[in-house]
């Protein structure tokens, strides 16, 4: 049997037009062949009466012929036909002719005709019985096709034709629409003639040439054909149904593919899936001979490696191409209904072997295997693809979408992997209590990793290949059922009395010693606390990875209420957590050694392990993540409390331990190392508890006014358990404070010493050579205790020892000796200064605002005083009082109205009225004067003082005096160049009585200051206001400094003016 496919021509003559072309084929059967038509073989007579009839039908309608003949005829066939363009034969010797007999139209077959193309694709094929492959020959007409045309409708078409060729094609047209009446002429284009015994077992697929009537015609082009032989047993079925070599097709290659995994040295996967070269021969060879098309060649080879798949797993990638190939061939009504019955079946059988691997995901796909992830990769980058493939919609139209069948079956794993977890763990939740909570432990655990891994390996493999969110559906799967099992059992379990009696009993054997301490808190029967806290943090870690979810899908979670199955265990957490932290202090205390300085400051152990418990226990609450609604304020004030007292129960302890056995350093002598360990275990303890009561109070900001009233309330009268921290914080550092101050007390005789060789050394001796033992004295003392205490302690020490420092070196200045001079103090002021410079450190040390303390802001002022000439004292007393002056705002004791001006080397003030002057004299008014003098004294040593006139018996005086002094415009412009009116009440027979004093600068007023305008005429200038003022500070530090020169009579006169003018109004 020949299989002949049409599939183009090409390279037409260009001289033809573009008519609608056609391909027909004729077959003839000799006499005596085996094989008959797909339809059956009518009688010779009746194909003689139609003869006739079909050959001009095909004559009409066809133009490209196909058939076969055999060389060298012994008979005629059967049948004849003389069609007007029949086809022609080659003989052997390579005459052409046309053919020599008639073929019976039942044996031809045509193509169907391509209208308006030179180059015509066909893709037709068609089945042809043969006699003797050995003397056959196929022949190949092809025509024109013309429809059935009149004259008058080829004279129509006249404005369509083009060119010289075309005007002669026309009038060939219409030349034979006139001899053909109504009937159509089809042209003859070529043939092809191809011997069968050329055509190889493997078939032929080639271009043939094509090739005219005689050696004259004008034929050209040439058209591909594709011909292979088989055989076909005879049994009575049609020649289409092929469905028995399909199965023999698909079994050959199932046997193949076992036998070379049977030889393949390795795991199956890693097969390439290619078949050997004589396999490939084999299946070819019987493809070809059962007439197998390619694609059912696909689906026998699909077939065979799905289900060899299903017995021992191939690589997907192989599937993957062997099911595209198959996508590729495939095409409308190609496959029968068996074959496609078929294929379905075997798309079913995949996908459940597909989905069943992906129930067991977890096993056979564990997190981190990169060959794992590489299947499971290939295995949903398989059912992504088929999902979208043409041929798995066509062949099973009603599956349900991949996608959501992979959805059901990733929560059908999750289900009974659960149960298998849940079997394995033994989890009863009417069995013990502790074994009930140590599997809800084990199962929660499993169940956070598994979500872990899912979100962290597979979700975005799921999501990029398949679309399914794997973490998403395992997470609210395995939650619910998480949820369900906690809650259930949790309602059985009795975490209740027995743990807060046990608790409160040990509690209080702790702290009054009469418990042995050698007793754990493990062998108290705690278990059931403890297991029940680490439930919540499993749960807690489960809950948290919901946070991967969208918010949408995160609010409808079971496990978002996991904190109130514990509301009943979480107090009792805090009871145990208060025996804990008694039991830590006792043992600290009594196995409590001095620790060696190595890298760390001196302490000692008891105070580490306690500052690490409550570390602990902070991080215990952190941890707990406690929300507000369920009395989160309540439990946070109960924790505070358990610190709080176990910093108490440390601090009795510890004072009960050291009492005796702390020595102060004695004159000469080094600190010691149980001291300066002491310090540091008061901070190491007070920290942490600190620490903790700053997080509480950041985290207790209410939000509602109901509790805002009440923390204010409580804040408010400093009590509650915060208040309680805080006054333990206090108390503890207190305790620092009062162990360094004890600390700098005993260096106090070293420093006195050194402060008093300092302060009488030589006049000759620079202050930076005479301060030197007392500096080499202090880097000896604090290099230690740098090393042994902590960086706050040190500082805290540091402040004390400043300190006791300064108050000496104030002593040492107080000290009452005639013979001190302002040299003395000058050494003394500038030895201050070194010394803040030496405790500051560059900023390392005491801090510029803990220097600068009351005490030494009275020292350095004291020493700056002292160290100053009587004339610097007194100018510096005049220059505070104008200050005071220009700040005076109150006009208590009146006011003094002048015009002062410089004019041609001429100061001219001029004394104009005082207004509301204090009534000095018995009869409530006052006899008032002015004294005007300039001060300072050395600057205008040539100006004495003057005085207006008395007043008598006024307070309101008008003086409108004026008075000249001789003085330069330098002398004006000095610093504190100012002018001094003194207010007195002029008594006859008593001294006259101070009423006020005002001062006003010179710089500024006209004729002095550089912004004034120069005119010669100051008449007209503005009157200066001046509130007179009163000295009211008989302490004042200069006064005090002038009065301890008794040996300077500037000093003592100045200081007997000034003390007169101090008044008690």
């Amino acid at each position: 049997m020949l299989t002949a496919s049409v599939t183009r021509t090409a390279c037409w003559a260009s001289s033809l037009a573009a008519p609608r072309r056609q391909a027909t084929s004729e077959r003839c059967t000799p006499p005596g062949s085996p094989r008959v038509s797909r339809s059956s073989l009518p009688e010779e007579e009746a194909d003689e009466r139609q003869l006739n009839t079909h050959a001009d039908k095909l004559r009409k309608h066809h133009s490209f012929r196909l058939s076969f003949k055999r060389r060298h005829e012994a008979r005629p066939p059967a049948a004849s036909s003389s069609p007007s363009s029949a086809a022609t034969g080659v003989a052997r010797d390579g005459h052409r002719d046309s053919l020599s007999h008639a073929v019976p139209a039942k044996f031809i077959r045509a193509t169907t005709v391509r209208p308006n193309t030179l180059d015509p694709h066909w893709e037709e094929k068609f089945r042809l019985d043969i006699d003797d492959v050995s003397s056959d020959v196929l022949h190949l007409d092809i025509w024109d096709h013309d429809d059935e045309t009149s004259v008058l409708d080829a004279v129509s078409k006249l404005n369509e034709v083009k060119g010289v060729r075309g005007m002669a094609r026309f009038f060939k047209q219409v030349a034979q629409s006139a001899r053909s009446g109504s009937g159509g002429q089809d042209d003859f284009l070529g043939c092809v003639n191809v011997s069968l015994q050329d055509i190889p077992s493997t078939g032929l697929d080639q271009w043939f040439t094509l090739e005219g009537r005689t050696a004259k015609s004008a034929v050209q082009g040439r058209i591909r054909l594709k011909m292979w032989l088989s055989t076909r047993e005879d049994r009575g079925l049609s020649e289409e149904d092929t469905w028995s070599e399909v199965i023999q097709q698909q079994k050959m290659i199932e046997v193949f593919v076992k036998h070379e995994l049977s030889k393949f040295r390795g795991p199956s996967y890693k097969w390439s899936g290619d078949l050997p070269t004589v396999a490939t021969t084999i299946l070819h060879q019987h493809a070809v001979q059962g007439d197998l098309t390619e694609l059912q060649q696909a689906v026998c080879r699909w077939i065979a490696y799905a289900e060899q798949h299903q017995e021992s797993a191939l690589d997907y990638r192989l599937l993957l191409k062997i099911l595209k190939q198959l996508n590729d061939k495939f095409t409308d009504d190609a496959l029968t209904y068996e074959e496609q019955e078929s294929l379905a079946e075997s798309f079913k059988s995949f996908l459940g072997h597909s989905f069943s691997i992906l129930r067991k995901q977890k096993k056979l796909f564990p997190a981190g295997n990169k060959e794992a992830h590489r299947k499971l990769d290939g295995l949903l980058k398989f059912l992504a693809a088929l999902s979208g493939m043409e041929i798995f919609r066509r062949v099973l139209p009603f599956q349900r979408e991949i996608r959501t069948e992979i959805s059901q079956t990733v929560k059908k794993g999750c289900v009974e992997w659960y149960s298998r977890l849940r079997d394995h763990l033994q989890l009863d939740p009417s069995g013990e209590d502790s074994a009930v909570l140590q599997a809800l432990i084990r199962l929660v655990n499993e169940v956070s990793c598994h979500c872990f891994h899912g979100h962290n390996h597979h979700n975005q493999l799921f999501m990029q290949t398949v679309g399914v969110p794997y973490f998403a559906t395992i997470y609210k799967q395995l939650e619910k059922l998480v949820s369900e099992d906690i809650s259930k059992s949790l309602v059985d379990l009795e975490v209740s009395a027995d743990v807060q009696d046990t608790v409160g009993r040990l509690c209080s054997e702790l702290q009054s010693s009469d418990i042995q301490l050698n007793t754990t808190p493990d062998a108290m029967s705690l278990t059931m606390g403890t297991a029940t806290f680490e439930l919540y943090m499993a749960t807690k870690d489960l809950y948290k990875l919901g946070e991967h979810l969208p918010a949408t899908d995160r609010r409808a979670l079971s496990i978002n209420h996991f904190q109130e199955w514990f509301s009943p265990a979480v107090t009792r957490w805090l009871d145990i957590a208060r025996f804990k932290i008694l039991w830590r202090v006792s043992k600290a205390v009594e196995l409590d050694r001095l620790s060696e300085r190595d890298e760390y400051v001196r302490h000692s152990s008891a105070a580490l392990d306690i500052a690490s418990c409550f570390d602990q226990v902070r991080e215990f609450w952190n941890q707990l993540e406690w929300p507000p609604h369920l009395d989160a304020h309540g439990l946070r004030e109960k924790l505070l409390e358990d610190i709080v007292t176990g910093a108490k129960y440390y601090a009795e302890l510890s004072n009960q331990r050291s009492a005796g056995q702390l020595t102060m350093p004695s004159q000469g002598a080094t600190i010691s190392p149980e001291l300066c360990a002491h310090i540091n275990n008061m901070e190491h303890v007070r920290r942490p508890v600190q620490e903790m009561l700053d997080q509480f109070q950041r985290e207790e900001l209410p939000t509602n006014g109901a509790a805002l009233h009440q923390a204010q309330m409580s804040d408010g009268a400093g009590g509650g358990v915060s208040g309680m921290a805080a006054s333990l914080s206090g108390e503890l550092e207190g305790r620092v404070l009062e162990v360094c101050s004890e600390l700098a007390e005993g260096m106090r005789p070293d420093l006195k010493r050194h402060i008093f060789h300092l302060a009488w050394s030589p006049d000759n001796l620079p202050t930076e050579e005479a301060i030197c033992p007392l500096m080499d004295y202090l880097d000896q003392s604090l290099v230690g205790l740098h090393a042994d205490l902590m960086k706050r302690n040190f500082d805290r020490a540091l402040l004390q020892i400043w300190l006791v420092t300064i108050s000496e070196l104030k002593e040492q200045a107080d000290s009452l000796t005639d013979d001190k001079t302002p040299a003395f103090y000058a050494r003394l002021c500038d030895s201050l200064e070194i010394l803040r410079k030496f405790f500051h450190a560059d900023g390392q040390g005491v801090p510029l605002d803990a220097l600068k303390c009351d005490l030494f802001d009275a020292t350095s002022r004291s020493l700056k005083l002292n160290s100053l000439s009587t004339e610097q004292l007194m100018d510096m007393f005049h220059k505070e009082r104008l200050e005071a002056q220009e700040a005076q705002e109150s006009q208590e004791f009146g006011t003094l109205s002048v015009r002062v001006y410089f004019h041609h080397d001429s100061l001219s003030v001029e004394i104009l009225n005082a207004k509301n002057v204090i009534p000095l004299d018995p009869n409530g008014l006052s006899d008032p004067f002015v004294i005007i003098e300039l001060l300072p004294r050395q600057l205008f040593a040539s100006c004495v003082e003057q005085q207006t006139v008395v007043h008598k018996r006024t307070l309101n005086p008008v003086f409108d005096e004026c008075f000249e002094y001789s003085v330069t415009l330098e002398q004006c412009r000095a610093d504190g160049a100012m002018i001094l009116f003194t207010v007195m009440d002029h008594d006859v027979l008593t001294f006259n009585d101070f009423a006020g004093e005002a001062y006003l600068s010179l710089n500024h007023i006209p004729g002095v200051d550089r912004g004034s305008a120069n005119s010669d005429n100051f008449h007209g200038l503005k009157e200066i206001e001046l509130n007179l003022m009163h000295q009211r500070d008989r302490e004042h530090p200069i006064l005090k400094t002038l009065e301890s020169r008794h040996w300077d009579k500037a000093a003592q006169d100045f200081l007997k003016k000034c003390r007169e003018r101090v008044t008690s109004f």
